[in-house]
């Protein structure tokens, strides 16, 4: 799978920007204060993220027999936490944002510490030899970070023109996904390794069941619809990128050329799972509302 060109790196950009903008225009400062306040759901969307879904990742991986090489992408991919787009769901399926969004920030930071801690727990590596792109990592926090915190203030300011705001930057970020979609349909067909069938169906398995794990945990602990829908899509969205930059930076280009394409093709289910996700969740709302 080749890497993105300037063109699809600036569309994507302007996506991400346009409609992490709509997301702050719906956002409060003061939902904050209301968040950390009663932080339950938060924890259930901690420990979820960083105790669950590497468990996950590692019982997958040896009950499918995977070599240990696919077996490492996968734990990475379990332990970088999902950045903007699982914030973008979240608002897509009506979930709380504010949730995902803190989530999101503490999530990145603890990736640091507990990543390394996860591979020597379950492949029994080295953490020294473990390198994480601190700059890039918190340079995509910020720039997912800044457009929300725009948006809020528009909102706090102005609040009539942040609704029209909202309303037309969600449009244009949509225009934007559409391009990108256009543009990599034929890219993903031509990627596709019939030999590697087995894998597909692990890294799909973790994708899958990592945002039906992330609702259950919900359930249990009797979280609103609301935090259970941003928990399942912040634990099942995984940052795929931060993984195979990682992946690269510890273990060399060779293994990066080798398994590298797990992560990639992980990110590929994960945004496909989060669109079914979110309209089946806004189609059962569809019918509460009609019933």
């Amino acid at each position: 799978m080749s890497e993105f060109t300037l063109i699809e790196q600036a569309l994507m950009g302007i996506m991400i920007f346009s409609l992490m903008f709509a997301v702050g225009c719906s956002l409060n400062f003061k939902d904050f204060n209301k968040e950390l306040k009663q932080p339950k759901s938060y924890l259930v969307g901690v420990f979820s993220q960083f105790i669950l879904m590497p468990l996950l990742g590692f019982l997958i991986y040896k009950s499918f027999g995977l070599s240990f090489e696919i077996g490492l992408a996968l734990i990475l991919v379990c332990c970088a936490p999902g950045g903007s787009t699982s914030n973008l769901f979240s608002f897509f399926s009506k979930g709380n944002v504010v949730l995902s969004v803190c989530l999101t920030v503490t999530t990145t930071f603890l990736c640091v510490l507990l990543m390394p801690i996860m591979l020597w727990l379950y492949l029994d590596f080295e953490t020294a030899r473990v390198q994480i792109p601190f700059v890039k990592m918190f340079g995509a926090l910020g720039a997912s970070l800044l457009p929300i915190l725009l948006g809020m203030f528009l909102r706090h300011k102005y609040s009539s023109k942040a609704k029209f705001a909202e309303l037309w930057a969600n449009r244009f970020g949509h225009l934007m996904i559409l391009i990108m979609v256009a543009i990599w349909i034929p890219k993903l067909k031509n990627a596709i390794d019939l030999s590697n069938i087995k894998t597909y169906g692990a890294i799909y398995l973790l994708c899958f069941l990592g945002m039906m794990l992330g609702l259950l945990m919900a359930k249990i602990f009797k979280c609103s619809k609301e935090d259970a829908r941003s928990i399942s899509l912040e634990v099942g969205i995984q940052n795929a990128p931060l993984a195979f930059a990682i992946l690269g930076l510890s273990f060399g280009k060779d293994l990066l050329q080798g398994v590298g394409w797990v992560c990639l093709v992980y990110g590929a289910f994960s945004f496909s799972n989060a669109i079914n996700l979110s309209l089946f969740f806004r189609l059962r709302d569809f019918q509460k509302l009609r019933g």
